[in-house]
């Protein structure tokens, strides 16, 4: 799925006047089968930048498109949702992801939410936990009782079990190093 942006520019909208810009004339392509790094110091707009590529943060100008949709004020939330389904977000704090009471639901909520059956979602969900190099004896563990780098890999997981297209990792994953003989 190709994604290009074409002169944006985003705003933050923080009360009726202050809109601080975070991204200036930005334009680039990013090609399927491709590894691409956004590296910059903090505050350069790095994050801002990957949720415009994601629906997150509509631009104020210039042009986004997704695959073959483009995204602007105008997009319904129907349409951000199917774009969504096709690029997963694991954001800076990983762990800060987790949410449900058991492992096997957290991982399995992506695909859920995406109209996938109950037991697709389990399968899925068991698969992605593989992907991380995670046991499936945790399906049934609180996300919350395990290591910090377990969490991580369980917010992962919960990415990769949705079969995205894309995966947009915000900041350094802590030492991550994604195989591809895993297929990540």
């Amino acid at each position: 799925m190709q994604i290009k942006l074409e002169h944006v520019t985003a705003n933050y909208k923080i009360g009726p006047l202050l809109k601080p810009r975070v991204l200036d004339d930005v334009s680039l392509t990013l090609n399927p089968g491709r590894i691409t790094a956004v590296v910059g110091s903090t505050g350069a707009g790095k994050s801002s930048l990957l949720k415009v590529c994601n629906g997150l943060l509509i631009p104020s100008e210039g042009h986004v498109t997704i695959g073959s949709k483009e995204i602007n004020s105008k997009t319904s939330k129907q349409s951000l949702k199917t774009i969504r389904k096709h690029i997963g977000m694991v954001f800076q704090f990983p762990e800060s992801q987790l949410f449900a009471e058991t492992v096997g639901e957290d991982i399995a909520f992506g695909p859920l939410n995406f109209g996938t059956d109950q037991r697709r979602a389990e399968q899925l969900a068991r698969k992605a936990l593989q992907q991380v190099g995670l046991d499936e004896s945790i399906l049934s563990k609180s996300p919350f009782s395990l290591s910090g780098g377990q969490k991580r890999r369980v917010a992962i997981a919960g990415v990769l079990a949705s079969e995205p297209e894309v995966i947009y990792l915000m900041n350094r994953q802590r030492g991550w190093i994604l195989q591809e003989e895993k297929n990540c």
